[in-house]
């Protein structure tokens, strides 16, 4: 039997993100596996309880809000009970699946640039292979524009500094 729970995103790209990294083009329902690291870390977080939470409040609807499938494995230590998150747990998982997207998109980026082709494909592969809906999320060259820019300053605020 697989148990079901809630997991909030405060950002519809890291909520797209999330439910591609499991094969999923449809974010409302994913099925959650300890296949890679972030399946890992969301079974890591995983509280039990005797009695159902109510449902989410309704400060909660600004949120993106995906309903993952924990199917049982051989971890599981708390048969018949509930399933749930601490909003500092739905806080980590945003975190954490951000971090994990942003080192994602740059290892494409630089493997990409390896293999000569041009940041839009690049960019492109990246979207196909997470199932992001490209007209919704063309944001990302722009992203990796301004990480650029960023990391170019720190570079030469550090080379300024030891005299290169």
């Amino acid at each position: 039997m697989a148990d079901s729970v809630k997991i909030q995103f405060r950002n519809e790209l890291i909520a797209d993100f999330f439910a591609g990294t499991f094969g999923s083009s449809h974010k409302s329902t994913v099925k959650i596996s300890r296949s890679n690291d972030i399946g890992k870390f969301v079974y890591s977080l995983v509280k039990y309880s005797d009695f159902p939470l109510p449902p989410f409040s309704k400060s909660a609807e600004h949120y993106i809000v995906i309903d993952a499938i924990l199917p049982d494995n051989v971890f599981n230590t708390a048969d018949s009970h509930y399933i749930y998150f601490t909003k500092e747990d739905q806080q980590r998982i945003n975190d954490y699946v951000t971090a994990y997207f942003n080192q994602e998109i740059r290892a494409y980026l630089i493997m990409g640039q390896e293999l000569k082709l041009l940041q839009k494909d690049i960019i492109e592969i990246f979207m196909a292979n997470y199932h992001l809906d490209p007209v919704k999320h063309s944001g990302l060259i722009k992203k990796d524009y301004r990480w650029r820019m960023k990391v170019k300053e720190k570079i030469s605020q550090i080379a300024k500094a030891y005299g290169m």
